[in-house]
């Protein structure tokens, strides 16, 4: 047994020591100290949030893919830009804080559904009333690629069609999102007579007006449900407005939703809306339609699913993994996140409905994010980092 900083007692609760996923969540950070937004996951999915209190990019949910991003927010016409966020493996926080207003949203992927769930606060910070109008894009760009391969390189939508290349589109409009920039010049290197030289290059890229009124979709209203279909492939978006909006103007590729409303001093106005994903209509008007009976059910779901995951890990055969992970017995709090971020890593990177494997984690660096907390924590504090059991 390995001298540890806590010693194993055989009349100990080992499971006392696996922190909570509220410890081992990423701290609030402000956006001039990290230039990387959280990411959100279900087993199924993954996306990453945006510099918006609202949209999202990189969707992939194989063989599920979208482009661009799924709409900002505007507030009394601008869109409200991060200032701090915060990354939970259940969620991604977002927050703005100005001198008249604070907009904190939550972002969450339904555990194992092709559901996605959004809760949007506006707080007043005036002392006097305030009248706001707020309005949501709400963008289906989602296709379906169940004949193509998937690797890093995966296909996606875009204006042109299908593409797999990486080029800098996506990024550009995550960079400026909300600001109606749609082209910079950008520094590049380039061979003129044979020498790399420095050289500048006109970047373009779509407007959300694009996107929204791209006839690669069409879209169907009903009440607050949008159901936007792909002419391209058998892939369906839904969204459903769960807050009901003044008005919902209808594109293409989606809708924009709007509301008027006044707020007393630190009063605030909640808006929550869902995404859902897939081929058959009637399925996701289904999804809709529960999480609509139901949001605050289905909300706190996901949390309870990822802890019950969570802890699953650390047990004798247990139903997630073939094997199961050492539980270390320690009161130092930075050796506990040090050792436990590395299976936690490894969870929150699992896929469980890819074709080929009944689990597969998304790249090896999982595997090697264990070892390497591991390996820090001997590095740092000079001895083994306590007693495993299994």
């Amino acid at each position: 047994m390995l001298s540890g900083l806590v010693a194993c007692k055989k009349d100990s609760d080992p499971t006392t020591f696996i922190p909570t996923l509220e410890t081992l969540s990423g701290n609030w950070v402000s956006t001039d100290t990290v230039d990387m937004e959280p990411s959100i996951r279900n087993f199924r999915a993954q996306a990453l949030t945006n510099k918006d209190l609202t949209s999202i990019s990189w969707f992939a949910s194989a063989p599920y893919a979208g482009g661009y991003h799924t709409g900002t927010m505007r507030v009394n016409g601008t869109t409200p830009l991060l200032t701090h966020f915060r990354w939970q493996p259940f969620q991604a926080l977002r927050k703005s804080i100005s001198e008249n207003m604070e907009i904190n949203s939550a972002t969450r992927m339904v555990v194992d559904q092709n559901v996605i769930l959004w809760e949007v606060e506006i707080k007043n910070l005036n002392k006097s009333k305030t009248d706001f109008t707020v309005e949501i894009d709400h963008i289906g760009f989602i296709s379906k690629y169940d004949s193509q391969e998937w690797q890093w390189w995966y296909p996606y939508p875009t204006l042109a069609g299908q593409v797999t290349k990486r080029d800098d589109v996506i990024e550009n409009m995550r960079d400026h999102i909300g600001t109606h920039v749609t082209s910079i010049d950008q520094e590049v290197e380039e061979l003129v007579n044979g020498r790399p030289t420095k050289t500048l290059k006109r970047a373009v890229w779509p407007s959300d007006a694009e996107v929204l009124n791209s006839e690669k979709y069409s879209c169907e209203q009903n009440a607050n449900l949008l159901l936007i279909s792909d002419s391209e492939t058998a892939a369906i978006t839904g969204f459903n407005i769960l807050t009901s909006p003044d008005a919902i103007e209808k594109h293409h590729a989606g809708g924009t939703s709007s509301w008027k409303f006044s707020l007393a001093q630190n009063e605030t106005k909640v808006i929550r809306f869902a995404l859902a994903w897939g081929d058959d209509a009637s399925q996701i008007n289904a999804s809709l339609r529960e999480v609509e009976k139901s949001f605050d059910v289905v909300w706190a779901s996901i949390e309870s699913e990822w802890e019950r995951r969570w802890y699953e890990i650390f047990k004798p055969d247990n139903q997630i993994l073939s094997g199961t992970f050492p539980i270390l017995e320690t009161s130092d709090a930075v050796a506990s996140k040090v050792y436990y971020t590395g299976p936690l890593t490894m969870l929150y990177l699992m896929n469980t409905n890819l074709p080929q494997h009944k689990k597969s984690i998304l790249n090896r660096w999982a595997q090697v994010g264990c070892v390497y907390y591991v390996l820090l924590g001997y590095y740092r504090m000079g001895y083994p980092l306590g007693c495993g059991r299994s």
